[in-house]
């Protein structure tokens, strides 16, 4: 595999950077490349906190994009405090590695169903066992169904929520979620294409989501690959989505 990599540095909300894209290739059946479309590096900042979500470049290729967004931080006092992906596609989430090593006093955060899924890379083009070092390391904090932290006491939300893949999480943060890739309808009974966990997983996910969105206003959203607009009706749209799949019963 290989990666493109292309430094953007732009808040489509405060707090919240899209700090890079990298466009992951990965070797083809036929021997030639496949190319992805470009995934965004997120970086989320609170004081002098940061995180950072995706993880979109090949192992390979890593270290020079790897070593801009340190010395970046570095020069912003900035100490990367957690890491993690939307989901284990090999377009968010094959440099996870990479991170680990050079931000070694960051924890990795993931959902416990990643353990099942842990592998999924290998269907996509990634190494197969790539992240298993991952969820080995001390530094590592599982959760079942929701998980929040915080950046300097400004609250991170993970939550489980299959529905792009199995793997799928969201990222909130000061009112904004980061969404794995997900296209959700706008009109009851809208085709999704890319909606393809499970039914039931399907289902869960959207009623985890509304219950979280009772207690913390989500009001926007971004797209996880990052090259789409802020968009609002959040809880509207995955309420939305949740009706088109009780017609199905």
């Amino acid at each position: 595999m290989s990666a493109e990599f292309q430094w953007i540095e732009e808040w489509p909300a405060p707090g919240i950077c899209r700090l890079a894209q990298s466009r992951v290739e990965a070797e083809g059946t036929g021997g030639g490349q496949s190319p992805s479309r470009p995934c965004t590096i997120w970086l989320l900042v609170h004081a002098n906190e940061a995180a950072l979500i995706e993880a979109p470049f090949a192992s390979e290729d890593a270290a020079p994009i790897l070593e801009r967004i340190r010395s970046q931080l570095e020069e912003r006092r900035l100490w990367v405090k957690f890491f993690s992906a939307t989901h284990l596609h090999r377009g968010h989430a094959t440099g996870l590695a990479s991170v680990a090593q050079a931000f070694p006093r960051a924890t990795f955060v993931y959902p416990e169903s990643w353990l099942v899924h842990r592998r999924a890379l290998g269907l996509g083009g990634g190494p197969v066992g790539a992240l298993d070092p991952l969820f080995d390391r001390g530094l590592a904090f599982s959760y079942g169904s929701v998980m929040e932290f915080d950046l300097a006491g400004e609250p991170v939300a993970f939550i489980r929520a299959p529905y792009h893949s199995p793997t799928d999480q969201l990222v909130v943060f000061r009112g904004v979620a980061i969404a794995p890739d997900w296209q959700l309808p706008r009109a009851q009974g809208e085709r999704v294409e890319k909606a393809q966990a499970p039914e039931q997983e399907k289902r869960a996910a959207m009623r985890r989501v509304l219950d979280f969105c009772r207690g913390y206003q989500i009001h926007s959203y971004l797209p996880a690959h990052g090259d789409g607009p802020l968009e609002a009706g959040f809880a509207e749209r995955v309420q939305t989505a949740l009706d088109s799949l009780r017609q199905k019963d």
